[in-house]
């Protein structure tokens, strides 16, 4: 499970209608793999994202957040973004929790 702090985050709300908007989606990318991390949607507000990482094999991973379908790395530099961007990440697995400041 991975938690992911911040601001201003897309409140998830149950949709019929599969939609980007008011959304958010968390990757786990390693070299040219890409794996989705399942969003745990009653557990995420506006400062903090919930998901499930699927079982990866040992490597070094990016974490990367869309907020509204935008890649994180465009907040900074997006005024319509109003500032959104995480600022830290606690990643737990069997025996260990470990928070990283991004």
């Amino acid at each position: 499970m991975i938690w992911i702090y911040g601001s201003r985050f897309a409140q998830n709300g149950f949709n019929s209608v599969p939609s980007v908007t008011n959304s958010n989606i968390v990757k786990l990318v390693d070299g040219y793999s890409v794996y989705d991390c399942e969003m745990h949607n009653d557990k995420t507000t506006n400062t903090q994202l919930t998901c499930y990482a699927p079982a990866l094999p040992e490597s070094v991973y990016q974490i990367r957040v869309y907020v509204n379908g935008q890649l994180q790395d465009d907040w900074a530099n997006n005024s319509l973004c109003n500032g959104t961007r995480p600022s830290s990440a606690s990643v737990q697995e069997p025996g260990n929790q470990t928070t990283v400041t991004l």
